[in-house]
């Protein structure tokens, strides 16, 4: 939903094409902005819902493995990709291992809300309440 890089892939056309329907000259930017790609309903169902699972086996729609690009793609695809997935992966498990994380605020954060500099990233701190998955009952030894 949130991808690092809203706007920050700038390709050149190596050769005259028509894209979408449109003529593309040798030389000429074509930008692509993830921000829009990941909410498109040509590649995701639902895009505008939070939906891990769309990305699990049958249900990911064949069209959606290259529309879904929050590191970039092929010889462009951002160095620190496998790095930032490794470590998110594990501060999640590590994390929602122990504690119970719940947003105060319940409106989703949406565009209007977001500060589009070089990463996307909430004009406002986004507020959790966070409590233990197993609190110690009175008496038990910590």
């Amino acid at each position: 939903m949130y991808p690092p890089a809203w706007s920050l892939f700038v390709r050149a056309a190596v050769r005259d094409t028509k894209l979408g329907g449109f003529r593309v000259r040798k030389g000429d930017w074509i930008f692509i902005y993830p921000w829009l790609l990941h909410r498109d309903e040509r590649f995701f169902e639902r895009p505008l819902e939070f939906d891990p699972d769309r990305f699990q086996g049958d249900r990911m729609l064949p069209a959606a493995r290259h529309a879904h690009i929050p590191f970039g793609l092929g010889a462009h695809t951002c160095i620190g990709a496998s790095l930032s997935n490794l470590l998110m992966t594990t501060w999640l498990l590590e994390t929602l291992r122990h504690w119970r994380l719940t947003a105060i605020q319940p409106e989703p954060i949406g565009r209007e809300r977001c500060l589009r500099d070089v990463v996307i990233r909430p004009k406002k701190p986004v507020r959790v309440d966070v409590q233990p998955r197993n609190p110690l009952r009175s008496g038990d030894a910590g």
